[in-house]
């Protein structure tokens, strides 16, 4: 008979792994849409700035937003530069490799990947799962929650100079609503 508090636990694990990569590819959805827009916006100041017939304080406006949009696409750029070294996350003496990890698993050949797993993972009878697997699932849980983690706090700061320069562009607009509103409803008594 199966260890059914192993089984659970092994479920537990493997569920929070799988919610763990889904909010990873999210992260790394939110950079690209940011890398998008950031590319997009960086497009139309140059060429903004291009034009003959923009005026001083859009061409202000667009000067200083460059650098930011610029800024913001090199932040979410740098979110995709891929942290391979599990080492920096785990360290564990007893196991020279992390089987689960891709990096790791990439430096063996098939068969002798294929040995170590079986020599590794494959449970006693009566077991589900063998200690050093769930571990392993544990690790990896932990590990892909740092990296989400990271790429969430540099979207965030992507964002947040993106946010920066709309809002340095959009100064010439409301400078010009107020004096346009002012024009229409100041100079009646």
């Amino acid at each position: 008979m199966k260890n059914d508090q192993q089984e659970a636990y092994e479920r537990v694990l493997t569920s929070s792994l799988a919610r763990v990569l889904d909010f990873l590819k999210f992260a790394e959805t939110k950079n690209a849409a940011l890398l998008t827009f950031a590319s997009a916006s960086i497009v139309a100041s140059i060429s903004n700035l291009n034009n003959a017939t923009l005026g001083g304080a859009w061409r202000t406006a667009f000067t200083f937003a460059l650098p930011l949009f610029i800024l913001s696409a090199l932040t979410a750029l740098y979110s995709f530069l891929p942290k391979t070294l599990l080492n920096r996350f785990h360290k564990d003496p007893e196991q020279s490799k992390a089987l689960l990890y891709f990096g790791d698993a990439a430096s063996f050949a098939p068969a002798a990947y294929k040995q170590r797993v079986l020599e590794r993972y494959l449970p006693p009878e009566n077991e589900s799962a063998t200690q050093n697997y769930l571990d392993d699932l544990a690790i990896q849980i932990a590990v892909n929650s740092q990296i989400t983690k990271r790429k969430l706090t540099i979207f965030n700061t992507g964002a947040l100079i993106v946010f920066s320069a709309i809002l340095v562009v959009s100064v010439p607009g409301i400078l010009g609503l107020c004096r346009f509103l002012s024009a229409a409803f100041g100079s009646n008594p």
